[in-house]
């Protein structure tokens, strides 16, 4: 099973050259008809396939869907349209992955904090290795294409077309508003989507749990981006990144998923 005792992971700065490696997650099956849109189209509201849904967007928001899991848990996305050096839009989950939805496709919940309700607090404690578990077990569903955003994709989703160390502006005191972070969170993880989301619907991409990324950084240690509960303001920024090894876990670490169109 699962470890259950946490390892805090260091805060480590300066920039990290990175080299892509394959993501993972995919040996997936092929989505079963309708296909999957191709690279660049929206996919239709209403559409299907398998468990995801695709919702039309409200005026001026952002076209959202819906992957439905085992025992009906739901998992929201926001489609992150192309621009800016990203070539192919893609969709991104709402929120931090949850310890009730970690639980719906792996049946054990291995984070550290139960203070709230299942549905409410970050998964966290969980490795990138098992991140890899998760996502398999995600496509195999055959209901698209899910991995861990590349470092690029994390960024440029995160930002939502803002510039600087922050969506919401440069003015740091307003990260209270964005963020659980050490000034805030309490010693803990807190509920997802408590905090203002950016421009394209995504909560708590600073704070809350760092998320790992697809990328490998060299020496077999792999990104982790946005900051987390434990972390000072200036680790919670769009550029905020540390490193680990696949199988380091955290009571500080958690992830986000993308689905691919």
């Amino acid at each position: 099973g699962l470890e259950q005792n946490p390892r805090l992971l260091s805060d480590i700065s300066g920039d990290i050259v990175l080299a892509r490696t394959p993501e993972p997650g995919a040996a997936a099956t092929p989505p079963a008809t309708p296909p999957a849109a191709p690279a660049g189209a929206v996919e239709p509201a209403g559409q299907s396939t398998g468990a995801f849904t695709v919702q039309a967007a409200r005026s001026g928001g952002t076209r959202t869907g819906t992957l439905t899991l085992p025992g009906g848990v739901k998992v929201a996305f926001a489609w992150i349209p192309e621009g800016d050096g990203n070539r192919k839009p893609f969709w991104m989950s709402l929120h931090e992955i949850t310890q009730e939805q970690w639980h719906a496709v792996m049946g054990a919940n291995p984070a550290s904090f139960t203070h709230e309700d299942p549905d409410l607090l970050p998964v966290e404690n969980v490795s990138w290795d098992d991140c890899a578990q998760f996502l398999a077990k995600l496509n195999g569903m055959n209901s698209g294409t899910f991995r861990l955003p590349n470092r690029r994709q994390w960024e440029y989703a995160c930002r939502a077309g803002a510039s600087g160390d922050y969506y919401f502006g440069i003015d740091q005191t307003k990260l209270g508003d964005y963020a659980w972070f050490a000034s805030n969170s309490n010693h803990q993880t807190n509920p997802v989507g408590a905090k203002g989301a950016n421009a394209w619907g995504l909560h708590d991409t600073l704070g809350n749990v760092w998320e790992w990324c697809a990328d490998e950084a060299g020496g077999g240690m792999y990104e982790q981006c946005g900051g987390s509960w434990t972390s000072n303001a200036w680790k919670c920024t769009v550029t905020a990144r540390r490193t680990g090894s696949p199988t380091d876990r955290g009571s500080d670490l958690g992830l986000r998923i993308i689905r691919e169109p």
